[in-house]
């Protein structure tokens, strides 16, 4: 799986998304991980932690890991917390010799894989690197039935120091949406301009939730979890 994030968007990726409430979302996690996790371990890892939103709230209740694809996300995110072991690998393959008793993989970021063949080695490796009695608690895209390709999208940040404007269009094929993302920015620096594209796939529930069960997980299916209309996966082992 190759990264998207380029220097630019990593730098005002946190500014893009002021709008989410990882606050609100972190003290959901936190009751679901002591709803669900069997055993009484603290080792928590976050799969595509990006620039560490999620870690950054989790750091008082658990001993923390960041795997991301990202140098540069990865960057921010070491900013942030110097003290936070932070990896630079793939989820599909990353290999970490040790378990942890919480596994995120959060804000659909499980979407970018391509097909369900690297959905399965994912999940697999996920499996692996979760403990007995553990919880791996995964985020997916909208469902595709909920999913409108033909909605206009456009984003704008107003503040003193940063202008910011980001569209974009995108296309549903085979349950796979294809959006290309314009994003200007201008500061005292200057004007710049970038555009990234991204490829999310809208697994089906039902497939999702065989192969889990196949590599051997417990799986209860939490709709509308974090945000409207994805699915939240309780993954337990």
């Amino acid at each position: 799986m190759n990264s998207i994030y380029n220097t630019n968007f990593a730098h005002y990726y946190d500014l893009m998304y002021s709008w989410k409430n990882y606050a609100k979302e972190t003290e959901t996690i936190k009751q679901l991980i002591a709803q669900h996790k069997k055993n009484n371990g603290k080792r928590l890892l976050e799969v595509a932690c990006g620039t560490g939103n999620y870690l950054q709230l989790l750091q008082t209740n658990f001993t923390l890991t960041g795997v991301d694809i990202s140098a540069d996300m990865l960057a921010v995110a070491a900013a942030k917390l110097p003290n936070i072991p932070l990896v630079q690998a793939d989820m599909q393959n990353f290999c970490l010799n040790q378990t942890f008793d919480v596994l995120l993989c959060l804000f659909s970021s499980i979407a970018y894989l391509k097909n369900y063949t690297e959905l399965q080695q994912t999940l697999q490796n996920f499996y692996q690197h979760l403990a007995v009695g553990g919880v791996a608690i995964i985020e997916a895209f909208i469902n595709a039935n909920k999913y409108n390709p033909n909605k206009v999208h456009a984003l704008y940040i107003d503040t003193e120091d940063v202008k910011l404007s980001r569209h974009s269009t995108a296309h549903l094929q085979d349950n796979v949406l294809q959006t290309t993302m314009h994003t200007l920015v201008t500061t005292k620096a200057g004007v710049e301009y970038f555009v990234e594209k991204h490829c999310l796939n809208l697994f089906e529930e039902q497939k999702v939730v065989a192969l889990m069960q196949a590599i051997g997980f417990e799986v209860i299916v939490i709709p509308n979890g974090l945000m409207p209309d994805r699915n939240l996966y309780i993954c337990k082992k």
